[in-house]
C-alpha cells in the first residue's frame, strides 16, 4: 500500500509539473501574441555597460554640465554621456543591453612603483593577435606612431590601469605579532552586474575591489565617491584576499560609494567596511570594522562616503588555514534580498593558507599563458614561468601574471580561485596537514583552491518579465520556484 502510495503521489507531482509548463509555454506564446499586434513601446535609455563583462556605468554624482575631457590620441572613445543619479524611489535602473559589451573603453595608465614586480625588458616581442594589440599600451602606440608605423586600434578595449596612492599606516611596534606584512588597497563602490548570461540583473549592486582594478566614469573627478565603475577586462566577483598563517594582512580601505542610493533597492545608510569573522584586531577595535557596543569615535570602524583606514589583521600563528568570510559591517540588517549592504554584493573572503605557501592564479586568458609559457615538453603541454611578468609593451607591464602577490608583499591580483604550493613551488613540509593514507593520500602537495560564495536572496531583476509582478499574464507565483534568487558566486 505504502508503494502505490508513493507511486500515486509521484504521478501527481508529475502531472502538476507538467500543467505547469504548458500554462508557462502557452503564457510565452500569448505574450509574443500580443506583442507582435501591438506597437513596441520606445525603451527606455540604458547605461553602456562595460566590455566584456555587460556591467553598468554607475551613475555620478558631480555635475555633468560640461563634457569630459577628450580621450589621449589613438584611443577609442566611448562617447555616450554618463546617465544622471536616479532618485532612491525611482524605478530600477533598466537591463543593460548585453550586445554593447564590446564597445572600447580607454583607461588611466598606472603610475605607482609599489606595483612594479621588476623593470619589465624591453626586448623584440611585440603584440602578435588581436587581442594582445587590445592590450598594447599607450606608450607603446605613441611610439608606433611616431616610427611611422600604423597601427589599428579599432578593436582596443582597454589601455592600462589606474594609477594608485597607498595610504597605509604603520601597525603598532612594539607589540606586534606579524611575521609577514601583507597590504592590499581597497575600495568599496557601487556596480550594477548581472548574475548570469540569462541577463538577470543587479540594479542595486555594490562590490569590494582593488584599487587598480577600478577607473573614474568621468575623469574629471577621479577616483571619487559616485565617480568609479570596475575596469572594463574585469569580472564582478566577490572580492578574496590571501596570507599565510603567522601573517598580518593591512587592508587600505576607501569608500567611494555614491553618498545617495543609486537605486530604490539600495540601503539608505552609505558608510561601509571592511569587517572579516574569525581574524585577530592588530592595533585596536577598529580594525574590526564594526560601530558595535563602546566603539570610540562613532562611527567606530566605518567609513563614511570618500573616507579611507587602515585595517591589520592577523592570522593567529597557533590558527590553522581556512576561509574567513568579509563583508561590510555598515548595514548589516536584511531579509529577501532588499535590505543591508551584503545582498548587493558587499562581501567576499579571506583565505588564510598554510605558513609558507605561495598562490598563483589558476585561471589565465590564452594571450596570458602564452606569456607565461617558456617551452614545451615533447608531448606539446607548455611550460610555465610562474615567475613572469607582462611585457615592456603591454598596459600591465611589470606587473606579475600568475603570482597573486608581487615582491613587495602587495596583493595584486583577486581571484577567486588559486593555485596553492609549498615553498618554492614545491611540497608542504611534514607535518603541515594530518596524514590520512587512505582517505586523503599525497596530502603535502600543490592543490588548487576554489572559493564559492552561496546565498539567499539576492534582489535580481528577473531577465524575462514573467516572473516579475505586475506582468500580464500574472505567473509570478507560479514561476516563484524558478526565478532567480539563489546566488552562487564562484
Amino acid at each position: 500500500m505504502s508503494t502505490d502510495r508513493a507511486h500515486r503521489q509521484s504521478l501527481l507531482s508529475f502531472v502538476m509539473f507538467c500543467a505547469s509548463l504548458v500554462v508557462f509555454m502557452f503564457a510565452l506564446s500569448s505574450s509574443a501574441a500580443g506583442q507582435a499586434k501591438k506597437p513596441t513601446p520606445t525603451p527606455t535609455p540604458t547605461p553602456s555597460p562595460s566590455p566584456a563583462t555587460g556591467t553598468s556605468a554607475t551613475a555620478v554624482t558631480p555635475a555633468e554640465e560640461d563634457p569630459p575631457p577628450p580621450p589621449p590620441p589613438d584611443t577609442v572613445w566611448d562617447p555616450t554621456p554618463t546617465p544622471i543619479v536616479a532618485e532612491p524611489h525611482e524605478e530600477p535602473t533598466p537591463t543593460p543591453d548585453p550586445a554593447q559589451q564590446d564597445q572600447g573603453l580607454y583607461e588611466p595608465s598606472i603610475a605607482d612603483d609599489l606595483l612594479q614586480e621588476e623593470q619589465p625588458v624591453q626586448d623584440s616581442s611585440q603584440p602578435t593577435t588581436e587581442s594582445e594589440q587590445a592590450y598594447a599600451s599607450q606608450d607603446y602606440k605613441d611610439a608606433q606612431a611616431r616610427s611611422g608605423e600604423s597601427y589599428d586600434d579599432s578593436y582596443v578595449v582597454t589601455s592600462e590601469p589606474n594609477s594608485i596612492q597607498y595610504e597605509y599606516s604603520t601597525a603598532s611596534t612594539g607589540r606586534s605579532p606579524c611575521e609577514r606584512v601583507i597590504k592590499a588597497s581597497v575600495v568599496a563602490f557601487d556596480q550594477v552586474f548581472f548574475w548570469n548570461r540569462l541577463g538577470a540583473v543587479q540594479p542595486q549592486g555594490m562590490m569590494f575591489a582593488l584599487r587598480h582594478n577600478v577607473v573614474p566614469i568621468n575623469w574629471r573627478y577621479g577616483l571619487s565617491p559616485g565617480n568609479v565603475r570596475l575596469r572594463g577586462d574585469k569580472r564582478p566577483r566577490p572580492l578574496t584576499l590571501r596570507m599565510n598563517v603567522g601573517d598580518c594582512l593591512q587592508i587600505d580601505f576607501q569608500n567611494l560609494l555614491n553618498p545617495r542610493p543609486v537605486d530604490q533597492q539600495q540601503p539608505a545608510t552609505r558608510h561601509a567596511s571592511i569587517h572579516v569573522v574569525g581574524l585577530q584586531l592588530v592595533n585596536d577595535i577598529t580594525d574590526d570594522g564594526s560601530n558595535v557596543g563602546r566603539n570610540p569615535n562613532p562611527p567606530g570602524g566605518l567609513v563614511a562616503p570618500g573616507g579611507r583606514t587602515t585595517y591589520t589583521l592577523y592570522a593567529d600563528g597557533s590558527m590553522k588555514e581556512g576561509v574567513h568570510l568579509m563583508y561590510s559591517a555598515g548595514a548589516t540588517t536584511t531579509g529577501e534580498g532588499d535590505g543591508g549592504q551584503i545582498p548587493p554584493g558587499l562581501f567576499g573572503a579571506v583565505n588564510v593558507e598554510p605558513r609558507g605557501a605561495e598562490w598563483y592564479r589558476s585561471q589565465l586568458t590564452r594571450d596570458e599563458l602564452q606569456l607565461a609559457t617558456r617551452g614545451r615538453t615533447p608531448a606539446g603541454q607548455p611550460i610555465i614561468n610562474y615567475d613572469a611578468v607582462y611585457p615592456w609593451w603591454h598596459r600591465y607591464r611589470g606587473l606579475p601574471i600568475l603570482k597573486i602577490m608581487n615582491k613587495n608583499r602587495i596583493i595584486v591580483h583577486q581571484d577567486l580561485n588559486a593555485i596553492i604550493t609549498g615553498p618554492g613551488r614545491g611540497k608542504f613540509p611534514a607535518g603541515t596537514f594530518r596524514d590520512i593514507p587512505v582517505v586523503a593520500p599525497n596530502r603535502d602537495w600543490p592543490f588548487r583552491e576554489f572559493t564559492i560564495i552561496y546565498h539567499d536572496e539576492i534582489g535580481a531583476v528577473q531577465a524575462f518579465p514573467h516572473f516579475e509582478d505586475g506582468h500580464p499574464e500574472n505567473l509570478e507565483f507560479t514561476l516563484h520556484g524558478s526565478r532567480d534568487a539563489f546566488a552562487i558566486n564562484y
